[in-house]
């Protein structure tokens, strides 16, 4: 397997624009994620909340349809610069089967989430050629008062007028267990990297020692490689 080598950098935040805040996995804490919402107001973005944060379905945030319907639909529509996950949990790979990458690949938009949602971040580089961000969700972290480093960290990452400190390439060696290809910007410590994943999986979700969270994800159940 190997990566591929020219990545599709999306077109980064300014203010003003719009983010579409959505959930893939797990149901929303209404409170929490009234409180993060604000925060992405107070960046100068213009959060569009959708349907699947507001809604329950089981253990999920509403059905695999609704939410694949909000990833499809955020992605879509032309005024949505970026999409904020709003907190993980389970269900983000049940999505898979599903995702139009060709929608994807021809709207590439900056994506921000971690921990369940890694799932999406690795097909999306694989299958799209996408890079993404691994970085604080709305409600599960934004709305719980996240620290102030980590939200100047994350602006650092996905705003325009931090660019030219934003490099897209192939650094090689392991990141804990084997390897994704992501940007991670979830603090001061966890300096940007691109990595690719290979075979076993990734570790990214339990705290580590170093402040990393890791969680096992197989390599194959995301499908072949780019060529």
């Amino acid at each position: 397997m190997r990566a591929k080598s020219k990545c599709i950098i999306p077109r980064l935040l300014r203010p003003r624009d719009t983010v579409a805040i959505i959930a893939t996995s797990g149901p929303c804490d209404i409170g929490l994620l009234e409180a993060g919402v604000k925060v992405v107001e107070d960046m100068g973005l213009v959060p569009w909340v959708m349907e699947s944060c507001y809604v329950r379905h089981e253990f999920l945030a509403g059905a695999d349809e609704i939410r694949l319907r909000d990833l499809h639909m955020a992605f879509a529509e032309p005024k949505v610069q970026g999409i904020f996950v709003a907190r993980g949990g389970y269900g983000a790979g049940r999505l898979l089967p599903g995702i139009d990458f060709d929608l994807i690949r021809r709207n590439p938009k900056v994506f921000a989430g971690y921990s369940d949602v890694t799932a999406l971040h690795v097909v999306f580089n694989q299958r799209c050629g996408l890079v993404t961000f691994h970085g604080p969700m709305v409600a599960s972290d934004f709305g719980r008062g996240v620290d102030g480093d980590t939200l100047e960290w994350f602006k650092q990452m996905v705003f325009v007028e931090n660019a030219s400190h934003r490099h897209c390439g192939l650094a090689p060696g392991r990141m804990g267990e084997p390897q994704t290809c992501s940007l991670f910007a979830t603090s001061p410590q966890s300096h940007l990297y691109m990595v690719y994943q290979e075979g076993v999986g990734l570790r990214v979700g339990a705290r580590n020692d170093d402040g990393v969270h890791r969680t096992i994800i197989p390599g194959h159940t995301f499908g072949p490689s780019l060529p």
